[in-house]
């Protein structure tokens, strides 16, 4: 039995994007961080939109490397 939590966490197809990787691509365009962003200030939650803006912020920081 794995106990190793990395590996169930790599993409088991090294050929197809995970979630957060299109996501952080998605989000390098200006306009798609806007329209996510206006849609997480919807949720009651205060912690969704400080996720969203990590998010945010974690593609600007890689769009800019």
């Amino acid at each position: 039995m794995n106990t190793d939590n990395t590996a169930s966490m790599q993409n088991p197809n090294p050929r197809t994007k995970s979630y957060r990787e299109n996501l952080l691509e998605s989000l390098k365009n200006p306009e798609e961080a806007a329209q996510y962003l206006n849609a997480c200030l919807e949720d009651e939650d205060s912690r969704v939109l400080r996720l969203a803006l990590r998010d945010v912020a974690d593609a600007m920081e890689e769009s800019a490397r």
